[in-house]
């Protein structure tokens, strides 16, 4: 579990980033079923769209009302991150 917390913490520490940079929410979320849970990160205060879901590994995916305002670049770093989850 130790790893997994340091994980987390990198992510909360890029969805911040992402926040402050761009004012947009990004949530780790760990997928169980058909629940998605939260894990980590910022929300979306400002945003009136519905959060979109992206499923980005069997185990975990991401939640945000703004994902398609993100630049590419910033997308691919933050499925990255978020890919070598499952791999642990």
């Amino acid at each position: 579990m130790g790893k997994e917390t340091s994980t987390f913490r990198e992510f909360s520490e890029l969805a911040f980033e992402i926040k402050r940079k761009y004012g947009i929410g990004l949530q780790l979320v760990e997928i169980i079923g058909s629940r998605w849970s939260f894990v980590a990160g910022e929300e979306d205060e400002e945003s009136f769209l519905p959060p979109e879901r992206i499923r980005v590994a069997k185990r975990f995916g991401i939640v945000s009302a703004c994902w398609s305002r993100l630049p590419d670049f910033e997308k691919e770093r933050i499925l990255t991150v978020v890919k070598r989850y499952d791999e642990r």
